[in-house]
């Protein structure tokens, strides 16, 4: 293992194991299109490999980078779901490339990682936590993006800015969950629908503003919010059901 650097699975590979090249020497690996499913932490304490390309084929790869040292993280045209837990834990990740046919980002797939910014696909109709406890400070949204999908940033527990595009119409349910970082949110007059706890338990917002064309704010939407100091409410808001 002290000579292994470069390693080609062969074509046919469908599945690897855990831990396969724990504490090895490799720096580049090619994993196989038609791979479908690996272990956790395969490249665990693999110092020298910074990069790695995930093939579209992945469908289970659960805790895969797991103390990886792996700082760049590339998803292969033609995925559509970013699989769970993919790269929790991989605390060196600092960027990743989605493929414009990703759709959906996986339970909790970047948590705990070292990303800092990020910009959401204008196709991504679905998420699941995918930040959360992670270093993400900012937030940005593609030109496009009309909703922005539920639990997208619950638990992003670092995130100060949220940089709002033009397109923005609905703040989904649980979005902005428990981000204890925030302390002044504007939010613009494009957004018409403020989802079920949206803000809940953002608890250092000291400064809000709503939206002028607000036609729904969920319930529950910022509760928790205890430090609010100032709150601009617009007249056309109303409550959601229940």
């Amino acid at each position: 293992a002290e000579q292994l650097t470069e390693i080609k699975l062969p074509s046919t590979l469908e599945k690897l194991g855990s831990t396969v090249f724990q504490n090895t020497p490799i720096e580049n690996i090619s994993l196989p299109e038609g791979l479908r499913e690996v272990g956790s932490s395969v490249f665990a304490d693999c110092k020298n490999l910074k990069a790695v390309t995930i093939p579209s084929t992945i469908e289970n790869a659960s805790e895969m980078l797991k103390n990886s040292l792996v700082e760049q993280l590339t998803f292969a045209d033609g995925i559509v779901n970013i699989p769970p837990y993919i790269a929790i834990d991989a605390a060196a990740l600092q960027t990743v490339e989605l493929p414009r046919s990703v759709t959906n980002l996986g339970t909790r797939c970047f948590a705990r990682t070292n990303i800092t910014a990020f910009t959401v696909p204008k196709q991504i109709i679905k998420a699941d936590t995918p930040f959360s406890e992670s270093a993400l400070t900012d937030i940005f949204f593609e030109d496009g993006l009309a909703q922005i999908p539920n639990t997208l940033l619950r638990d992003a527990i670092h995130l100060n800015a949220i940089h709002w595009n033009a397109s923005l119409t609905e703040i989904g349910d649980y979005c902005f969950y428990n981000c204890p970082a925030l302390e002044t949110v504007e939010i613009p007059d494009t957004i018409q629908v403020i989802g079920y706890e949206a803000f809940r338990n953002c608890k250092s917002i000291r400064q809000l503003r709503l939206p002028d064309c607000a036609a729904k704010i969920g319930s529950f939407a910022f509760a928790g919010c205890t430090a609010l100091e100032s709150v601009l409410v617009p007249q056309m808001a109303t409550a959601a059901d229940g």
